[in-house]
């Protein structure tokens, strides 16, 4: 009885073996695909989809295979389908597409012109997107994409080349910010000439940053002070143009001669450069904003600027100009940083607080012979006494320096930006109201705590 049992079991063993073997031969065979497809996003990436198939330079390959011996030639065409966040464009099935002729074993790459009927607008099915909107911009949206392709045998309409895709994240990068001269200001005149323009390039942490970046340079002479600078720009031929890879440029003798007394714009545009194509990665076609300046003569810059480093604190001095008829400003920021901080005073020397050890810092000072617009020297740096992410020595707010105060006459007038100190921390000013009793608010900048900086207020 058990014998005859286990016959049984046995047989009953051997048909599900058998079963379950002619499934997964026959789900392995389901899963054979003749034709293997890799394609491949070259950076810089790109959504001007042109760059996809037009230039010197590939953008994208997308390689195929035949890997069935038994058919020499294999036929086919492809089917791509761009996946996006807000956008999907994927090509029609009824349209005639170049055959592809596949010889067994052997690779066959597909870039470039090859690529142009898959992008060809009459040849896709648009989600997201408008086809009127394609043909106006020609570009994807901003996102993560997939570039998928299939392989499909002409004669047959079969697949014969599963979906593979390439994928990335293309985005636009920001152009240039402009730093000196800053917008509006007066630039001191110099014989011989010596003007020097700074921007700061901000696509330096985009993934797309496979590409070099050239910066074209323009120069105008505004005619008309009534028009806005900006219109300038549209009316009027460069006065000096150039290309360069630095972001600094020098304007000295040997450029076009500025005269005293006129007004000048400018403006940088960047350019990604992949090879000697052109790479659509910058928003607003690379233009910066455009600055303006005023080159005068009549008022020169402060003289002997230099900055004294003692017990966390700048000192920054120089000679006074007789013909200043207003204030100075003291102009600091950290080397790697584009906004200026300002200290208005009405002498020299100014004290800048606040800076952290072991970091480089750069300053200049301007003097305003005409109210609020300002001749500036020359640009200087200097580094702060100690390391990187020191704690100054300090004595955590205790009132001790009040004992040997010597002048104590209240002060008359206080301005935005000054900076006052309570104890041993400066307090910097960013609203004061009031007239020999003052209130008003600002913040404290705090060593000890990595040198945050803490809103205040105050009152006398």
């Amino acid at each position: 009885m058990i014998q005859k049992i286990m016959k049984v079991y046995s047989t009953c063993f051997s048909k599900i073996l058998s079963i379950l073997f002619f499934l997964i031969t026959g789900f392995i065979s389901a899963q054979q695909y003749p034709v293997q497809i890799v394609p491949i996003l070259i950076p810089p990436y790109t959504l001007q989809t042109s760059d996809f198939y037009n230039g010197t330079f590939e953008k994208l390959i997308v390689q195929l295979t035949n890997t069935d011996i038994s058919k020499p030639v294999l036929s086919v065409r492809l089917r791509m389908t761009i996946q996006g966040q807000s956008a999907v464009l994927r090509n029609k099935d009824h349209v005639i597409y170049p055959t592809i002729n596949l010889d067994a074993g052997t690779p066959q790459k597909i870039s470039l012109s090859d690529l142009a009927p898959y992008f060809n607008s009459e040849h896709l099915d648009f989600q997201g997107i408008t086809h009127a909107q394609y043909l106006q911009t020609g570009k994807l949206p901003e996102g993560f994409y997939q570039f998928c392709f299939e392989a499909i045998e002409v004669f047959s309409g079969k697949v014969v080349g599963k979906s593979s895709c390439a994928m990335a994240w293309i985005s636009l990068s920001d152009p240039p910010f402009l730093n000196l001269p800053i917008k509006g200001e007066s630039v001191a005149f110099r014989n011989p000439q010596n003007i020097i323009f700074q921007w700061t390039p901000r696509h330096l942490n985009s993934p797309n940053t496979a590409y070099n970046t050239e910066y074209e340079f323009t120069l105008i002479e505004i005619w008309d002070n009534g028009i806005a600078p900006e219109a300038s720009f549209g009316t009027s031929q460069p006065l000096y143009q150039t290309i360069t890879n630095a972001t600094t440029l020098l304007i000295g003798p040997s450029e076009p001669q500025l005269i005293p007394g006129k007004r000048y714009a400018w403006r940088v545009k960047a350019q990604a450069k992949s090879g000697i194509d052109n790479v659509d990665a910058f928003r607003n076609n690379g233009y910066s904003e455009i600055f303006y300046f005023t080159y005068q003569n009549n008022c020169p810059p402060p003289l002997n600027v230099i900055a004294n480093i003692n017990n966390g604190k700048a000192s920054i001095n120089w000679a006074t100009n007789p013909n200043n008829n207003s204030a100075y400003v003291v102009q600091y920021k950290e080397n790697s940083q584009s906004d200026w901080y300002n200290v208005n005073t009405l002498q020299s020397p100014a004290m800048l607080t606040g800076l952290k050890p072991g970091f480089t810092y750069q300053y200049r000072v301007g003097s305003n012979c005409d109210v609020g617009s300002a001749v500036y020297s020359d640009v200087k740096s200097f580094v702060m006494t100690g390391n990187k992410g020191d704690s100054a020595n300090t004595n955590c707010g205790v009132l001790t320096a009040a004992i040997n105060i010597k002048n104590q006459s209240p002060i008359q007038t206080l301005h935005t930006d000054d900076v006052i100190m309570a104890g041993d921390f400066p307090v910097k000013l960013l609203q004061v109201s009031g007239s020999g009793n003052f209130t008003g608010s600002g913040y404290v900048t705090i060593p000890i705590i990595g040198q945050a900086n803490v809103k205040v207020r105050f009152a006398s």
